[in-house]
């Protein structure tokens, strides 16, 4: 209700408050609101806009971060025709699919709006604000088809649906065929979703009451006024309290045809600074922005309207009458719509959402006097058990920017108090009043100086009111921490993003700081000490792991981890802050750890791959530690196991000094690796939310230093499995070495001699049980030697019966592993590699119930096979990938090389079949593959939801376009480092023979001799010095932004002066120059904790390429 009472104030109450600018100072202050995430709040009838995306006005992925926290429960979307179907008949929904998914996954349920236009088809509308409505029989034909595929894809993810938005700002679209054209796109709706909710209008003019009954009545007149569930409405005046009166004219009319159907506000929202749109000739600031919006929310709110924010983040317009930055957003904008920070609003709204959400009602006969000379908007609300608050502001004139406030004496009726706070909304502050300044009564209350102004305050019930204390509200301007509940996998160097103010920060952590944990978990423990590792990097001060009897009194710690059975979920996680201590959940033991790690990731900005960036410590220093109260919950990762193989890992294994020899009759691998550097591996794939680890080639745990190794692994809390030609963790080389150490020489061949096979596959089986019990996952299949197909080395097996051979070789695995595996269903894989996925493909191979089938890419060309698309998916299997990062000899090896739009693809391919019971990623020696790894990961994780954009964003740019300048070659292959080494042995061949044909499978499209090839080389080597041009000589990353760079580029000059020399041999003295310019740029990179990393290059040996190409060159 509105008052204009011009009451005459007691003396007495404006003597106590001494001036109207220090109005309510003697209300103590208790502390500030604290705001709710999504999550925490079940309902309420709060919306944010996050219009635009269809036209790229804002990044999704910049702000992402911001939703969750605001704590609104619905986000107004446009679908965006023209985005998704850029080519007639074909719909690429994956922006659309990041945004549903990730803001569902934050509790925030998305209303999908079907506007606009789309201009590949005649007719077809306008494709941005304003636009015309579709017309003519071919277009709307399309917009049929697009309507029915929308919602047909989003009907389990998407309950409302607004048709169009601001018709009527077009003076083409009339009433009458908005009316036509709402009817034939609802009636479709209702077809694909019969429960879907249907808003009307979004009209722009709220004061053309003509063209809302000009809408209705033919509706009404074909009986279709079933299909509105809600009409929309926006308005944009200077005093949003004016909106009310003409919006009641409105509401009228809508209910003369219908009085169930009700008004929503569908956009509304002030400008902080000199905008485009609505409002532009505000005076306004980021602190009438906030009193706007307050006021227009609890507006809508006391008229019984959800109610949405326009807009989340501001939008840069393009091109047209509206060319520049709409600064209705509240978040700020950076030049590169990045999120600068949050602006007063944010802060505001945030308030609002912690209190008022669906458990309020309004109270109807609700009344309020005051002794005021100007217009005071007052409304009330109650919950179920009779908690009540009040919400007051001078509505009057338009919000200005001072905030001095007035003393107001009120009588309240209808309401009823026991320990009534005061709540500011705009700036969160929470004051007691005082037990001589208010009084109940019969019916109601009254107060004395109450401080109002022209912004939204609440009398409330302290038991509405979620409260942070005051020594945490005045906040200590120490590091601020993004918003609670997105961190990212793989962030940058610069930690979290700042959230803008400490208000919300209820813990410091200064003093030496105590972590304590379940009793005797080695996994659990081994990770809360790299989280005291971290917090030292982060103050200067080890943490404190209390050992378990202390750890019991868990009151002396201010971290504490435990297992909580009541977590359902796998290695699910919460982590809570409160102004006491953390406490970190986890469902499991690998829950536990992927919690502290995420408290790491976090609150302390640690990178998972800190240590494999080469970064000096995993966080940056600073004097403490703030903490904004709130929970942190998992949520469940796309893929049910994700992991690594640490695969042609020539350079870990000699880098550091090893942990045992090996013997194996092959070039490579003659030691395991470090143990030291095994730890970290298992550390940073922990940090990723890895649970799964092929731990090194030909595994032979026969041997007790390789056994460590699946040990270790073990004891971090990770999943153990076998290379695909180690079935039952059993290699060529280790079958050999099982006879050898009883005296014996036999050659492995399971359709000669099964037996010894069978009691080799045995005897591994148990000792593979002995380390990891139920923690290993069994690999079944039969290859040949060295990775080949099984006929390659075992001669009495033609290709022809591969399939029936195989398929009786896995039925005995399966035996073995039921025979030394309790579980009910001890989970096994066969993963489908060269000629397996030909088997598969022809239906060829039997597989045993319950096994997992593992599809795999094919590897030059990181692109999933025919069996991928073939395979007809069996109920009683589940389904997995093994796809390559790295891959030698003809992918990824000494330099990154895997580009993430085709990761992102071929991964979104195998998560649209369904196939996410199993993946595991070839990550080589790491270092070179940081970027693809933590992509991989994090799209394992998040599934369709994973935030490209960001991901991408928190890298250095020139790292992520390395791939980008890699020459593609048919095939859909590249020219990357290792296909340049084969090529390179091919040339040097021809060149030995003296022959000059250049292989054509190397060549690229519109090459035809070895001189265009060189003349391709060329360009990719000029788009490579600009690359390295940018790079910062001294930066963090120099070795992924120059030092890579180069030495991609001194492999494609070497390259080029091969190709020449096929014409021209002189050419050979220039190519041993390149090549040695390249072995000079990377002994750069070998500095520090880096020494000795290129020892072990054996697969690629370009130390040996070299002095090939010298001997040529001496012959020549």
């Amino acid at each position: 209700m509105m008052t204009r009472l011009k009451g005459v104030a007691t003396v007495v109450w404006v003597l106590a408050l001494a001036s109207p600018a220090r109005a309510g100072e003697s209300y103590p202050l208790l502390g500030k609101v604290r705001p709710r995430h999504a999550r925490e709040i079940a309902a309420s009838p709060w919306s944010v806009g996050g219009e635009t995306l269809d036209r790229d006005y804002a990044i999704y992925a910049n702000y992402k971060g911001y939703l969750g926290p605001l704590g609104v429960k619905k986000i107004r979307l446009q679908a965006g025709w023209a985005k998704c179907e850029k080519k007639p008949g074909r719909y690429d929904w994956t922006w659309l699919d990041e945004v549903v998914d990730d803001a569902l996954a934050q509790g925030v349920a998305p209303w999908l709006e079907t506007s606009y236009g789309n201009p590949i088809y005649e007719g077809g509308g306008g494709a941005g604000l304003g636009g015309g409505l579709p017309t003519g029989e071919k277009a709307l034909a399309a917009w049929d088809a697009w309507v029915a595929a929308l919602v047909g894809r989003y009907r389990d993810r998407v309950l409302e649906w607004e048709i169009w938005n601001e018709p009527d700002l077009n003076k083409k679209n009339t009433a009458a065929d908005y009316a036509a054209f709402y009817i034939r796109t609802a009636e479709i709706i209702r077809r694909e979703q019969p429960k879907a909710r249907l808003l009307a209008l979004a009209i722009a003019g709220i004061g053309n009451t003509a063209y809302v009954e000009s809408f209705l009545k033919p509706l009404a007149d074909q009986k279709k006024l079933h299909l509105v569930d809600q009409i929309t409405v926006h308005g944009y005046p200077e005093n949003p309290d004016s909106s009310y009166p003409t919006l009641a004219k409105l509401l009228k009319v809508v209910r003369k045809y219908d009085p169930k159907i009700p008004l929503r506000q569908g956009e509304n929202g002030a400008p902080s600074t000199k905008t485009v749109g609505a409002l532009s000739k505000l005076k306004t600031s980021e602190t009438v922005q906030a009193k706007w919006d307050l006021r227009r929310m609890m507006g809508d709110l006391g008229h019984d309207m959800e109610s949405n924010v326009f807009t989340l983040m501001e939008l840069r317009y393009r091109g047209g009458r509206m060319d520049g930055w709409n600064t209705k957003g509240i978040l700020k904008a950076a030049p590169d719509m990045t999120v600068e920070r949050p602006k007063q609003a944010y802060y505001a709204v945030q308030n609002v959402t912690a209190i008022f959400d669906s458990t309020l009602a309004r109270v109807a006969d609700f009344a309020c006097k005051a002794d005021l000379d100007q217009p005071l908007a007052a409304y009330a609300y109650k919950r179920a058990d009779g908690a009540c608050a009040a919400t007051l502001w001078l509505s009057g004139r338009v919000p200005a920017d001072a905030s001095d406030k007035t003393p107001a004496n009120l009588t309240l009726t209808g309401v009823k108090f026991t320990e009534p706070l005061w709540v500011d909304l705009r700036t969160g502050e929470v004051r007691a009043i005082p037990a001589d300044r208010w009084k109940a009564g019969e019916g109601g209350c009254s107060f004395q100086g109450v401080p109002v102004y022209d912004s939204p305050v609440v009398i409330a019930e302290k038991s509405l009111v979620p409260l942070a204390p005051a020594a945490a509200a005045r906040g200590t301007g120490i590091l601020p921490v993004r918003p609670t509940g997105v961190p990212p996998v793989g962030q940058g160097r610069d930690g979290p993003a700042t959230q803008g103010r400490d208000a919300h920060a209820t813990l410091v952590l200064t003093r030496p700081v105590r972590i304590a944990g379940p009793k005797q978990d080695d996994a659990v423990r081994l990770a809360m000490e790299d989280l005291a590792g971290d917090v030292e990097a982060a103050l200067g001060r080890k943490a404190e792991v209390l050992p378990p009897p202390e750890a019991a009194k868990a009151a002396r710690a201010d971290i504490v981890v435990r297992i909580d059975g009541g977590l359902n979920e796998p290695g699910s996680y919460t982590i809570e802050v409160t102004k006491d201590g953390v406490t970190i959940r986890g469902a499991d033991r690998l829950g536990a750890v992927y919690g502290v790690y995420r408290f790491s990731r976090e609150f302390l900005g640690v990178d998972p791959l800190w240590f494999w960036k080469g970064h000096a410590a995993p966080t940056d220093r600073r004097d403490r530690i703030v903490l904004p109260a709130g929970t942190i919950r998992s949520q469940r990762p796309a893929f049910r196991y994700r992991g690594w193989f640490i695969n042609d890992e020539d350079l870990l294994s000699e880098w550091l000094a090893p942990s045992g020899k090996r013997s194996i009759d092959y070039p490579f691998y003659g030691q395991v690796i470090s143990l030291e550097i095994a730890e970290r591996i298992f550390e940073a794939l922990l940090r990723c939310e890895g649970n799964l680890v092929i731990p090194a080639s030909f595994v032979d745990v026969m041997n007790e230093p390789e056994a460590e190794l699946v040990r270790r692994a073990v004891r971090r809390g990770l999943y153990v499995t076998q290379h695909h030609i180690e079935p039952l963790g059993v290699s060529h080389f280790g079958f050999e070495n099982f006879w050898k150490r009883q005296g014996r020489t036999v050659r492995m061949s399971y359709a000669s001699d099964p037996q010894a096979v069978r009691e080799t596959w045995t005897a591994f089986a148990r000792r593979w049980a002995e380390l990891a019990g139920e923690q290993v996952i069994w690999q079944l299949g039969l290859r040949g030697r060295g990775d080949m197909p099984v006929w390659s080395s075992d001669k009495s097996v033609s290709a022809d019966k591969a399939g029936e051979i195989i398929s009786a070789a896995i039925a005995d695995q399966w035996r073995i592993v039921r025979s030394v595996d309790k579980r009910d269903q001890p989970p096994t894989t066969v993963t489908l590699w060269m000629e397996g996925s030909q088997l598969m493909a022809r239906g060829s191979l039997k597989l045993p119930t319950g096994v997992t089938v593992v599809f795999a890419d094919e590897g030059s060309s990181q692109t999933l096979q025919d069996d991928f698309r073939q395979t007809p998916r069996a109920a009683d299997h589940t389904y997995g990938l093994y796809y390559h990062i790295a891959f030698w000899s003809r992918g990824p090896h000494l330099v990154a090389g895997t580009r993430i739009g085709k990761l992102a693809d071929q991964l979104g391919q195998v998560i649209d079949k369904g196939d996410t019971h199993y993946a595991v990623f070839n990550v080589s020696n790491i270092r070179e593959h940081v970027l693809g790894a933590a992509a991989g990961m994090e799209i394992l994780r998040d599934g369709r939801s994973w935030d490209r954009k960001g991901f991408i964003g928190r890298w250095p740019a020139r790292q992520v376009a390395l791939p980008e300048c890699l020459l593609e070659l048919p095939g859909d292959r590249l020219l990357q480092d290792g296909t340049a080494w084969v090529l390179a042995r091919k040339l040097l061949d021809q060149l030995a023979r003296k022959k000059t044909a250049f292989p054509r499978d190397y060549l690229p499209a519109g090459a035809a001799t070895a001189g265009d090839f060189a003349a391709a080389l060329d360009r990719c080597i000029q788009k490579l010095d600009a690359l390295v041009k940018q790079a910062d000589a001294g930066a963090a990353d120099r070795f992924y932004t120059h030092t890579q760079p180069l030495m991609l580029r001194q492999y494609y000059a070497y390259l080029r002066e091969l190709a020449m020399a096929m014409e021209d041999r002189s050419r050979l003295a220039a190519a041993c120059k390149e090549l040695e310019a390249l072995l000079a740029i990377r002994n750069e990179a070998q500095a520090g904790r880096w020494a000795n990393w290129y020892r072990g290059d054996k697969k690629e040996n370009l130390p040996a390429l070299l002095e090939r190409t010298r001997t040529l060159t001496s012959d020549h």
